[in-house]
């Protein structure tokens, strides 16, 4: 099939139900990838990680990335969270 855009990844994930794990182990493997490649010596860089509607709704969504960045010492600056459109959305009732 090919490369799948985002957008169209995210709405698969979220359909199917696998955002959040799929959303967890991304937000915990992006800062320690990230934190390997600075003690490898990369220059300091900043990692985007798209987040979706359902992974921003989580109740513990904040306190899983700032776990992990706590866990990695990496620096909230490196680590970019990218908000998916759908966040914009207005939540049904």
């Amino acid at each position: 099939m090919g490369l799948v855009p985002a957008d169209m990844f995210i709405r698969i994930a979220e359909n199917s139900g696998l955002i959040i794990p799929i959303g967890e182990w991304v937000a915990q493997n992006s800062p320690f990838s990230t934190r390997k490649w600075q003690e490898e010596g990369l220059p300091n860089m900043t990692v985007a990680v798209n987040v979706s509607a359902v992974q921003f709704r989580q109740e513990d969504f904040c306190e899983l990335i700032g776990s992990v960045l706590h866990e990695t010492d990496l620096a909230a600056r490196c680590l970019e969270l990218e908000v998916s459109e759908s966040v914009l959305q207005p939540m049904p009732m």
